[in-house]
């Protein structure tokens, strides 16, 4: 194979191998740069802040949730470079631990997924407080994200011609 020895085709291989697996490990992960942390109902109430004319109280949990999902999404950050870092160090092994670092990822994928869902809380229990006039306003939007996303997938469909 391109006159490689033995011994090079495997480090070749691993290296690639754990690239691979480095890449799939931190793409895997929950988290988005969105307020939300990647949650797209959440990030639809965000979207329509400046027409919802939030109360005092409502302000309040609007800047508490946003500040948990600014957290969140810098710790679930940080996780991933924690796992990175170790399939950094088991590739430079001769015999990566590759369970070490499945369990890492299932790891930081499960407190990940805690914390998303208890910033999703904070951001429902926002919702809860709404107005039938700040709920008619989000249903609205998220209608019209539902039409479009729909409308282009209907597109995609049209042009690969798949379902």
């Amino acid at each position: 194979m391109f006159g490689l020895t033995s011994t090079s085709r495997r480090v070749a291989l691993a290296l690639a191998f754990g690239a691979g697996l480095s890449a799939l490990t931190v793409a895997a992960q929950p988290g988005s740069h969105h307020v939300g942390g990647g949650d797209r109902l959440i990030q639809a109430i965000a979207g329509f802040k400046a027409q919802l004319n939030l109360n005092t109280q409502q302000q309040g949990m609007w800047d508490a949730a946003a500040a948990s999902s600014k957290a969140a999404h810098e710790t679930a950050k940080q996780r991933r470079m924690t796992v990175k870092q170790l399939a950094t160090e088991e590739f430079a092994k001769p015999a990566p631990d590759l369970a070490r670092i499945a369990a890492a990822s299932d790891q930081v994928r499960d407190s990940n997924t805690t914390a998303h869902r208890q910033v999703r809380t904070q951001w429902l229990q926002l919702y809860s407080t709404f107005s039938p006039e700040q709920v008619a306003i989000v249903k609205a939007g998220i209608g019209q994200r539902m039409a479009r996303m729909e409308g282009f997938r209907e597109k995609m469909r049209e042009r690969f011609g798949k379902n």
